[in-house]
């Protein structure tokens, strides 16, 4: 788009609090009213109202981080989360993208695709792990297969050596 119109619709934004100014660089990020849609949505939605209470409930019965997991294109995303009461808090931020191969929910989240699918869907990069190991694009997709057989998947020390995960989908 020309200049002039990338500055009128981000001015239009600027004044309707969709978006703010931020630092003395001229750079903008999401403004007052995002975060008024957010809270709206999270308050006003009855199944994310239902969510919400049940990564309470979970964790606070089982005293560990619990997450709402999904995809964002070809990338894992955590949605929401409730942190562990305990010393140790192992979690991704909400709204930070990752590699899908590196995660429990990963497994589950592909597990209506076909191998193809998702050798087509996962760029060749993402199987290299943080450390440097590579998983092998054939042991995830055998994993995705008894995650889809299971119903639930397990990890361990994947995209940090002292986490174990486990993933469950919300069916109903």
């Amino acid at each position: 788009a020309p200049r002039s119109t990338t500055y009128e619709i981000v001015n239009s934004l600027l004044e309707a609090e969709i978006l703010e100014n931020v630092g003395t660089e001229g750079y903008v990020y999401f403004g007052r009213a995002m975060h008024l849609f957010g809270w709206a949505y999270s308050h006003h939605n009855a199944h994310y109202r239902r969510i919400i209470e049940t990564l309470d409930k979970m964790a606070a019965e089982t005293g560990e981080t619990v997450q709402l997991c999904g995809l964002r294109g070809n990338k894992y995303i955590v949605l929401d989360c409730r942190d562990s009461s305990g010393p140790f808090r192992i979690s991704s931020d909400v709204g930070v993208e990752v590699p899908i191969p590196w995660t429990a929910s990963g497994r589950l989240l592909l597990g209506h695709m076909s191998e193809e699918e998702v050798k087509d869907f996962i760029p060749p990069g993402d199987y290299k792990l943080p450390d440097g190991r590579v998983i092998a694009p054939a042991e995830f997709f055998s994993d995705i297969a008894l995650a889809r057989q299971q119903g639930f998947s397990e990890t361990a020390a994947l995209a940090d050596r002292f986490t174990w995960c486990m993933a469950a989908p919300i069916r109903d």
